[in-house]
This record gives C-alpha cells, structure tokens and sequence, in this order.
C-alpha cells in the first residue's frame, strides 16, 4: 500500500526522524525539574484570607523542592477584563 500526499510525507518525515530521537535522547545529562524558582501568583490583596492559606501551601510544599518558592499578591489577576 503506497501512502501519497502530504500524510505520507508526514509519515516518512517521523520514520526517518525517528531513530535520531531515540538516540539523542540518551546523550542529554538528566537536569532536575524545576530548575528556576516559583513564583506563586496570588489573586487577592495580602493579609487576607486567600494569602494566608497560600502562604502556608508554599512553605510546605518549599522543602520538597530544589529551587525556592515565592508568593505575589496582585488583586484582580483572575479577572477577565
């Protein structure tokens, strides 16, 4: 069965392209993931409610990662306007 148009060049594209990706894959130092810090968006002013229980969030979640967490309060970053 012969594949034509732009699926068979689609198809014979991933074929050849194939065992190049297997082997490079290897070739690549494993990084950790994350690798930069995390800035936690919080959606409501500090102080409140919602900051507090985020806060709390990040610093348990903070020791089980290799890079650090920070948070940023800016009121209204949920809106749709």
């Amino acid at each position: 069965m012969v594949i034509r148009g732009y699926f068979g060049g689609l198809v014979m594209a991933v074929a050849l392209a194939a065992p190049a990706w297997v082997f490079a894959g290897g070739a690549e130092e494993e990084r950790a993931y994350p690798s930069r810090d995390i800035e936690v968006i919080i959606n409501a002013g500090a102080g409140g409610g919602t900051d507090t229980i985020m806060r709390k969030i990040v610093s348990l979640i903070e020791p089980e990662l290799p890079v650090s967490m920070f948070t940023v309060n800016k009121p209204g970053a949920a809106s749709a306007t």
